[in-house]
C-alpha cells in the first residue's frame, strides 16, 4: 500500500497539515493583533471626536457668559464619556476689545488591547477658542 504523495514537494499529505497549522497560527495572530487595533484606534478616535465636541460646546457656554464645567457635564452625559475624569482648564485670552475665551479639555483614553499590544494610556486633548460676546 502506497502512501500518497504532494507531487510539488515528495512529502507525504497528512506532513502539510501540520506545516498548515502552523502558518494558521502565525497568521492568525497577526490577523488578530490588527483587528484590535482598529477596534481601539476606532474608540480613540471616537472619543477624541465627543471631546472635540464637549470643548466646543463649553467654549461657546463661556464665551456667552455661561460655565463651561456645566457645559462639560451637561454635555459628557449626552456623549458617554466620564465626567468625573474630564479635567478643564478655562481661560480669557487676548485684548479689551477682543477677548477670546480658550478651554482646554484633557481625557484619558485607555486602551482595551493595550497589554496584548503593549500600549500605554493616552491623555486625549480638546482645545477650543472663541471670541467673548
Amino acid at each position: 500500500m502506497e502512501m500518497r504523495r504532494d507531487k510539488q514537494r515528495g512529502f507525504p499529505i497528512k506532513h502539510r497539515r501540520g506545516a498548515a497549522l502552523v502558518e494558521f497560527a502565525l497568521v492568525s495572530t497577526l490577523l488578530l493583533m490588527l483587528v484590535f487595533g482598529m477596534i481601539d484606534f476606532g474608540l480613540a478616535f471616537s472619543d477624541l471626536l465627543a471631546l472635540n465636541q464637549i470643548a466646543r460646546e463649553a467654549a461657546r457656554s463661556a464665551a456667552l457668559g455661561g460655565s463651561a464645567q456645566a457645559a462639560v457635564t451637561d454635555w459628557a452625559g449626552r456623549l458617554h464619556l466620564k465626567t468625573e475624569q474630564i479635567q478643564v482648564t478655562s481661560t480669557v485670552e487676548g485684548t479689551t476689545t477682543d477677548p477670546r475665551v480658550v478651554v482646554t479639555l484633557t481625557y484619558p483614553h485607555q486602551w482595551i488591547s493595550g497589554k496584548l499590544l503593549g500600549l500605554q494610556d493616552r491623555n486625549l486633548v480638546a482645545t477650543m477658542v472663541m471670541r467673548k460676546e
